[in-house]
């Protein structure tokens, strides 16, 4: 699939539902990337001289407290913060994967997929997501075999918060939820369940890409997801809308918001990691708006 992970506080908010189980795995079922972090980071600085340290983030599977002592100065010495969207908002973003129609995802599905969804997760955890909409359930098991860590994205904010930074949110959660009812619906799910590596063997590759800081690499897993798309129907034009609303709409959105914080102060922003990939990703645009881009590597 194209889209892993893609939002911030999905991980969140399938926890608050109780359709992911965070517990430890107790099955061989949870991939595994060994190494030292290599982290996703750009500091761009704006015509004011202030500068944006734009880092991108793993929104579940990554142990925060991995992060190098070099990244966190910065995040420590910036007095502001800007992530996604606001997680105070998390549990009404929650409410919002409920179906409220009185459909199960089960009766969706039919027998024969939801047999498949029982056999990815087992019966207790696909249990979990009958009461979830379409792209609620997709999204949760895209997460599947992910390793259990907090999400890195919310204890960056509330770092932040309980610093006393300012904080800046990038869009409301109605956007994030927006983009996966769009490419996370049915068709979707289903080609999940069809193809063999959605969960652990993708997600291994996914967190090795990541933990190596490899972009080149992400971009290619994000390209093979699009291929599958095609394969399994999809249009070239539906393919392209897919990611426009998933990535590059919503990072050119972002723009002016960062550009608006960062002429006042420096700013530590945190986004999902395939935001700050390509020539339309973060850092490409902020290049493109006057901004001196340069990825940090060390300290």
């Amino acid at each position: 699939m194209t889209r892993r992970w893609s939002v911030a506080l999905v991980a969140a908010a399938l926890v608050a539902v109780g359709a992911c189980d965070r517990s430890p795995a107790s099955r061989g079922d949870t991939a595994v990337a060994s190494g030292p972090l290599t982290p996703i980071m750009y500091e761009a600085t704006g015509p004011s001289g202030h500068k944006a340290i734009v880092f991108g983030t793993m929104h579940a599977g990554v142990d925060p407290a991995e992060l190098p002592a070099w990244v966190m100065s910065r995040y420590q010495a910036a007095p502001a913060f800007a992530m996604e969207t606001d997680p105070g908002e998390a549990m009404g973003l929650a409410a919002l994967m409920m179906r409220t129609d009185g459909t199960t995802l089960e009766a969706e599905l039919g027998p024969a997929y939801w047999a498949k969804l029982e056999a990815k997760l087992g019966k207790d955890e696909a249990a979990r997501l009958q009461p979830l909409k379409t792209s609620a359930a997709a999204a949760a098991l895209e997460a599947h075999g992910l390793p259990t860590t907090e999400t890195m994205d919310l204890v960056l904010h509330d770092g932040a918060f309980n610093a006393g930074k300012h904080m800046t949110y990038l869009e409301k959660p109605e956007v994030q939820l927006r983009a996966l009812d769009i490419v996370l619906d049915g068709r979707a799910l289903r080609q999940m369940l069809d193809d063999p590596g959605t969960g652990l063997d993708d997600n291994q590759r996914l967190l090795t890409a990541y933990r190596s800081g490899d972009t080149a690499a992400l971009e290619a897993l994000y390209a093979e997801g699009e291929r599958k798309s095609r394969a399994a129907g999809l249009t070239d034009v539906e393919v392209a809308a897919q990611t426009a609303v998933m990535l590059t709409d919503r990072n050119r959105a972002w723009i002016p918001v960062i550009e608006t914080a960062v002429a006042q102060q420096d700013i530590f922003i945190a986004v999902g990691a395939m935001h700050l990939c390509g020539d339309k990703g973060v850092p490409a645009l902020l290049a493109a708006r006057g901004f001196k881009v340069q990825r940090v590597t060390g300290p």
